[in-house]
């Protein structure tokens, strides 16, 4: 095998670049590469030096697809590895919600008395966010649960479908899974399955609320290749994971992915995976996993090990809730305030996901036909 490789960056690393970041001359992209001491090793045409073991040198960021030839001078050996170049004025933050399902039986039971979909306890209180930060939110949803006397998304009509649509630019759902049992549905799943399932909340969603999203988590971030190859023949174009380590320090809670590969969504928050050609980006902070203050601790923690990330995804789930929920957190609301507070005064704005990219581009999707 051979000792020459990219360490950094892997191919498919997506940058995100900010006004802030080209003003302090971090619109670059550092290449590492591991080749054997001694040798000369360039890429495009850039002579690396040797430091700590590798060979480094920084390149510009002069386009939305880079691609990188690294070179071998004393052999004469070449590899390759490509980044793509995203913008944001601003550094941006999003929050998700996961497991949804009771909110939309709850406008299902009442559609014929209420007069908006935020005549919904649930979704009044993240219309109340918005309103008051500007705060938008994408919610994963389940076809289907057997709780309070069961539900599935067909029997929600389609009376709201404009009400929706009007308010798509900061409130989006999609595919999260069938229901809330099993745990890790999709870890050893098929394409079949998956495929089934996704695009019965897709349609259904297309049906009652008027769009079909780009972006999703799925239910405990874990999925085989082949699943979420569906997803993608689907319309899902990005999908969260949780990117976090396990008791051993390995990666865990996100599709598998290799150590190199859960290291560059960590540093880079994005990364086009040329296996699936889906986009991989990480989960920051679950809100209701901690204590308020070991909360906000952590959202300092990713703020100051990630000090030139452009992004940031805080996560809660939807059944913390409920006074009916076995775990209710009555701080549920203050949660959900405390850390938008925090993402704003850290000097992120709020976005979705879905604005940073156009998912038809070909320079990024060159695939899409």
């Amino acid at each position: 095998m051979s000792s020459f490789k990219f360490k950094e960056p892997i191919p498919g690393t997506m940058v995100l670049l900010t006004d802030d970041k080209t003003d302090r001359g971090l619109d670059k992209i550092d290449c590492v590469i591991e080749a054997p001491v001694g040798h000369t090793v360039s890429v495009n045409g850039n002579t690396c030096r040797f430091e700590d073991g590798y060979y480094k040198v920084s390149l510009p960021l002069g386009k939305k697809k880079l691609i990188l030839t690294a070179l071998d001078e004393t052999t004469g050996e070449k590899i390759e590895s490509h980044v793509f170049r995203l913008y944001t004025p601003k550094k941006i933050f999003r929050v998700s919600v996961d497991d949804n399902i009771w909110f939309l039986q709850d406008i299902a039971k009442n559609q014929d008395t209420y007069t908006s979909i935020f005549d919904n306890s649930y979704l009044a209180m993240y219309k109340k966010l918005h309103d008051e930060y500007g705060a938008k939110f994408h919610f994963n949803i389940y076809y289907t649960c057997p709780e309070h006397g069961g539900f599935s998304l067909p029997e929600l009509s389609d009376k709201f479908k404009c009400e929706w649509q009007s308010v798509n630019d900061w409130m989006t759902l999609s595919f999260h899974a069938w229901a809330n049992d099993p745990a890790w549905p999709y870890m050893n799943s098929n394409y079949d399955e998956i495929f089934s399932h996704c695009k019965a909340v897709m349609d259904e969603i297309e049906r009652f609320a008027g769009y079909r999203g780009a972006v999703t988590t799925i239910h405990f971030a874990e999925a085989t290749d082949e699943c979420i190859k569906a997803l993608y023949n689907l319309g899902i174009r990005a999908i969260l994971g949780d990117y976090s380590l396990d008791k051993n320090g390995k990666p865990q809670i996100c599709y598998h992915a290799t150590q190199e590969q859960f290291d560059t969504v960590r540093k880079y928050c994005f990364w086009k995976n040329p296996e699936t050609n889906m986009i991989m980006f990480p989960c920051d902070t679950v809100l209701n996993m901690y204590t308020m203050e070991k909360m906000l601790d952590e959202m300092d923690w990713f703020d100051t090990t990630y000090p030139d990330r452009s992004f940031l995804d805080i996560l809660i789930h939807e059944q913390y809730f409920y006074t009916d929920y076995s775990h209710h957190l009555p701080d549920y609301e203050a949660r959900l305030r405390a850390g938008i507070e925090k993402c704003l005064a850290r000097g992120y704005v709020p976005a979705l996901v879905k604005e940073l990219f156009d998912f038809n581009d070909p320079e990024i999707f060159e695939d899409i036909k």
